[in-house]
């Protein structure tokens, strides 16, 4: 007799002993339980009425920051548009370049 046929009669020997001692216990398994089906016992609600009504809180929020940004935006349009597209003040009214320049690198000295 090898070592296998050994260890399955020492298993056999140890599952008779268990089964003599739970005798309630024989023949369940000790898997668990499925995992529950999940029943909606209500209809459920329409997701863009529930978007769109007034006292949705995060949409609210929503709105309220875009009007913040869109005011933002529209500051700093005027601003650009003083700084880089105003007119000249002069009489003869011709178009006149008046705009910042910025330097992106350093200066190179003449040599």
């Amino acid at each position: 007799m090898d070592a296998q046929a050994r260890r399955r009669e020492r298993r056999k020997a140890k599952q008779a002993a268990w089964k003599t001692a739970n005798p309630l216990l024989v023949g369940f398994c000790a898997m668990p339980d499925p995992r529950l089906i999940l029943r909606l016992n209500r209809k459920p609600e329409d997701r863009v009425a529930k978007a769109l009504e007034v006292v949705n809180e995060y949409g609210l929020q929503i709105q309220q920051n875009a009007e913040k940004y869109q005011r933002l935006r529209e500051q700093q349009q005027q601003k650009n548009h003083r700084v880089y597209q105003s007119q000249p003040k002069r009489p003869s009214g011709s178009p006149d370049a008046r705009g910042k320049e910025k330097r992106h690198a350093k200066s190179i000295p003449p040599v």
